[in-house]
């Protein structure tokens, strides 16, 4: 089973593969900027934790974008789901997995939307689009 949190207004729907985990929002930061490309738009900054603690849990996130995003990275194709790793205080690439995924229902204003799985521990991960 899974656990499921929606911020519809930032177009990201987050599932986690345990029952029991605890997902929760968290004020997004002042990350630094990336040096190889530029982030357009924040999304979400959140912590998932099981049994009290951070543990690595298989995450899937469904993240949608606007026209806007993707005119800002020269095409949807080029927009990059990207994430901050405060260990490596530097910005990470979330590989996608399905380029085509639907938007979720209830989402309003957005384009179209991708797919990403990823293992990791979340304990403020701020997540967002980047391009360029």
């Amino acid at each position: 089973m899974a656990k499921k949190k929606e911020w519809s207004a930032e177009g990201v729907e987050l599932i986690v593969d345990d029952d029991d985990a605890v997902i929760s929002s968290k004020a997004y930061g002042s990350p630094p900027a990336p040096t190889n490309y530029t982030i357009i738009r924040p999304l979400i900054n959140f912590e998932v934790k099981v049994a009290g603690q951070h543990k690595s849990v298989p995450t899937t996130f469904i993240a949608c974008y606007t026209d806007a995003d993707a005119t800002a990275a020269g095409g949807a194709s080029k927009l990059k789901l990207v994430m901050f790793s405060p260990e490596q205080n530097s910005w990470k690439n979330i590989p996608i997995t399905n380029k085509t995924a639907s938007i979720p229902s209830g989402f309003e204003g957005f384009a179209g939307a991708v797919e990403a799985k990823i293992t990791s521990r979340w304990p403020d991960p701020p997540v967002a689009w980047g391009g360029g």
